[in-house]
Formats: structure tokens, sequence, C-alpha cells
């Protein structure tokens, strides 16, 4: 179509002028809409396993007999643990329980971290003298297995270490195999696993207990 066919005061080929450079922009029409663009652009804040844990099972928490259940230790924290005492990473999507006695001052620390599609999680114990009591391995299956809703606990420990073998195996773990060179390179590391159907410490589940929350795909320390 020629310019001579169009009707009067049409232009070929003149792009629109926009009255201003930013209102065709993304920003310029939420703005024009009254919405701000940060918060448009916003990203989700994504809720940590722990924090599920944490909303899920408090309304639960009980003392484990003279000890008190913590849930609320900064992950900064329970990482400088980790890793100052058991010489491990936190790994990821951890979740974590401290029991503290404070009538003696000690305390244990419980983490499962790097869960697997298939319900497997890997549990780090950091436990001062005299605090792995039945009590306490009751409590932690019970959090392991009906409140996160878990079929496999798996402890890794130091070929080297054959008295955090003796507790594992004290608090009902069987021993599956080693992981060679799994410490730094180069020490050996015993599997020691416990599943929901095998735990000896599980009394029949209480009506009242919650449901499993959903899984994403000092000296003398004992530390397993």
């Amino acid at each position: 179509m020629s310019g001579a066919d169009l009707p009067e005061g049409f232009v070929v080929d003149e792009p629109l002028e926009p009255a201003s450079g930013a209102d065709l922009t993304l920003e310029g029409i939420l703005r024009e809409a009254g919405i701000d663009p940060a918060l448009a652009f916003a990203q989700p804040q994504r809720q940590t396993l722990h924090e599920r844990m944490t909303q899920h099972l408090r309304p639960y928490a009980q003392p484990a007999g003279r000890a008190v259940v913590e849930f609320d230790d900064r992950p900064e924290q329970i990482a400088a643990w980790v890793h100052g005492i058991a010489g491990r990473s936190l790994g990821y999507e951890a979740t974590w329980i401290r029991c503290v006695r404070p009538d003696l001052g000690r305390g244990a620390l419980f983490v499962l971290s790097c869960p697997h599609p298939d319900n497997e999680a890997e549990l780090i114990v950091v436990a001062e003298k005299g605090m792995l009591t039945r009590t306490l391995v009751v409590d932690a299956c019970r959090w392991a297995f009906y409140g996160l809703g878990l079929g496999r606990v798996v402890v890794r420990i130091p070929a080297d270490r054959p008295d955090l073998s003796d507790l594992a195996r004290r608090a009902r773990f069987k021993h599956e195999g080693t992981a060679r060179q799994f410490y730094r390179g180069t020490v050996d590391a015993q599997i020691w696993a416990m599943t929901s159907a095998d735990c000896a410490w599980l009394a029949p589940r209480s009506a009242f207990a919650p449901a499993p929350i959903d899984m994403p795909s000092p000296s003398s320390r004992k530390v397993h």
C-alpha cells in the first residue's frame, strides 16, 4: 500500500514516540500502576527444612528427662560446633535439636542433614560427657522417624574411633560397611544405620504424635 492510498493524516513506518523513556519499561509500567517494582521483583523466601521442622514440632516439644530441648540456635553457630568439634561440614538442608541439662551445664546436639529422596538422612551427634542417655537416644529416634518421617538414619564414624562405634552399637545402630577414605581423603569411615522398622526405641505411635513433615527431593566430648 502506498502513501497515496492511506487516509489523510497517516504516515508509513513512523514509530510512535512514547511520552517518556521509562513508560515502555516493565518498571515504568509497574510504577504507573502504583506498584513498587522492588516488591514485584522480590524473590519469595523459601522456608528451610529446619524452619518447617521447628514450626511443626514446637507444640509437641517436651523436656527430655531432665534436659531442655532447644530449637532456636542459629545455623552459623551449629555449623561452627559441628566443624570445630566433629571436624565435619553441616551439609545441606540440615535440621537440628539441642538438649541441655541446666543443672550440669552440659548439652548434646543432634543434626540431621543431606536428606535423600528415599527418606534417608545423615546423623551427626556432638555430646558432652554423660549426656547420651537412653532418654535422649529414644527422643532423637522419635524426632527422626516420627517427627521428620525418615526411613533410615546413617552415621559415619572414623575407623580409628572404636569408642564411638561402641556407642552406635549400644544405641542399636547396625554396622553396614566401610566408606573408604571418607574423612579428608585418608581415614576410612564405618557406616552404621538404623531404620524406622528395626528401631528398638520406638513405642507404638501415639494418636497425638505429629504427622511427618514434608521432606524435599570441651574435653571428653563424644562425637559420631
